[in-house]
């Protein structure tokens, strides 16, 4: 499982890849089913190398159908909207069904599953593949994630204590959830928390233990920790000033973001 890869956790599966096959052939009368070894060739391989030599080389795809928040290659740069571009190239179509990818993460969700929990509660918050956007309910489900100790969830809770969304704001959860998330390695954790310590959001305000949660995560590629790691060295808070050094991550967090576009 990729998370086994990522976190280094084990993660208890719901059936085997066997069951897994079986149930797609006798359910959905599907020809064959290939399954991609995630390894960490897979893991850094570049998005379009997924898409050009993977998806359609090597398996001669004509016809992509994904879920709507489906993420592919190095770091998920990839995702629907990269793919359908990518794929136009080829002449190759794609499809998302939002509805379906909601009903087969509940069922996930149920079994308690971290990952399918915290993107069924993105499904609640931002109204997709769902009736309506319910707060409340995606706050739930992140909360559910996040005492299983899963980064993402741990990251998006702490983001509803921060800003009220389907509970009652409370900084000091919010640090604790980042916190959290941050000591496991998860750089979206390790910039929230940066956030709350130079703001003193939660915590005591500290701008030097703050650059230096920017900086791991900044060694990880995170653009909002590298825009933060540059407006520290340009301003020289919590780190002596370095305009050049500034620059440079403000030049690497604007590519970072072109690309995600």
């Amino acid at each position: 499982h990729p998370d086994t890869l990522v976190f280094h956790q084990p993660v208890p599966l719901l059936n085997t890849i066997e069951d897994r096959k079986w149930l797609m052939e006798t359910r959905f009368g599907l020809d064959e089913v290939l399954v991609a070894h995630f390894d960490q060739a897979m893991m850094e391989m570049p998005w379009e190398s997924f898409v050009d030599d993977y998806l359609i080389g090597d398996l001669g795809a004509k016809h992509v159908i994904c879920g709507h928040d489906f993420s592919f290659g190095y770091r998920g740069q990839g995702n629907p909207a990269r793919l359908r571009r990518r794929c136009s190239l080829h002449g190759v179509g794609v499809e998302e069904d939002p509805r379906a990818a909601v009903e087969w993460l509940q069922k996930a969700a149920d079994q308690d599953f971290p990952r399918a929990l915290d993107l069924l509660g993105d499904c609640w918050m931002e109204g997709r593949g769902v009736d309506c956007v319910d707060t409340w309910r995606a706050a739930e489900l992140y909360r559910r994630a996040a005492e299983r100790e899963y980064p993402p969830a741990l990251c998006d809770l702490g983001l509803c204590y921060e800003n009220a969304t389907g509970v009652e704001k409370d900084e000091a959860r919010a640090a604790e959830c980042y916190l959290q998330a941050a000591e496991q390695g998860y750089a979206p954790g390790q910039t929230g928390l940066a956030r709350c310590l130079l703001e003193g959001q939660g915590v005591r305000a500290d701008p030097a233990q703050a650059v230096i949660w920017l900086e791991r995560a900044a060694g990880q590629e995170d653009p909002q920790a590298l825009t933060l790691l540059g407006e520290c060295l340009r301003d020289g808070r919590g780190v002596p000033a370095d305009p050049a050094q500034a620059e440079e991550c403000l030049r690497r967090a604007a590519a970072l973001e072109q690309k995600g576009t």
